[in-house]
C-alpha cells in the first residue's frame, strides 16, 4: 500500500531544539521480515541521501547503482550515532550531484534526531 502521509515533527538534536517542520513523505507499508521494528507499532523509516545507516540497512544499494556517488550516499550514516554532536559527521558536500547533495543538506536542516511525529494521511 503506498499513500502519502503529512508528517509533524520538531527537531531535537542538542542546540537547535524546538523547531518545528512539516514533511510529505510516500508511505510504501513495506519492511522485510528481518526488521526488527516491523512489530514495534506505527512507525516510519524515511529514505534521505547520504543518511542510511548501513549497519542496519536492508537495501543499500545506491553506491552500486550510483559508484561515482559512493562517497555521498557514506557522508552521514553515522550522524548523531558516533557522536552526539550534531555539527559533525555529516558532510553532504561529498555529493556531485546536485540535487542528490541539495536532499541531503535538506534532510541534515531539520536537526531531527528519530523524534516523536506525528502523521496523517492525504490526498
Amino acid at each position: 500500500m503506498r499513500q502519502m502521509l503529512e508528517s509533524h515533527g520538531t527537531s531535537n538534536a542538542a542546540g537547535y531544539e524546538g523547531i518545528e517542520t512539516t514533511l510529505v513523505l510516500k508511505g510504501t507499508n513495506f519492511f522485510p521480515d528481518e526488521n526488527q521494528m516491523c512489530g514495534a507499532g506505527a512507525h516510519f523509516d524515511t529514505a534521505a541521501p547520504g543518511f542510511d545507516v548501513t549497519a542496519y540497512s536492508f537495501a543499500h544499494t545506491c553506491p552500486e547503482r550510483e559508484p561515482e556517488e559512493a562517497a555521498g550516499f557514506a557522508a552521514c550514516g553515522n550522524w548523531l550515532i558516533t557522536n552526539n554532536d550534531p555539527d559533525i559527521n555529516c558532510d553532504c558536500s561529498l555529493f556531485n550531484d546536485g540535487v542528490l547533495k541539495a536532499g541531503c543538506e535538506n534532510f541534515y536542516s531539520l536537526k531531527w534526531d528519530n523524534p516523536v511525529v506525528t502523521y496523517e494521511e492525504v490526498d
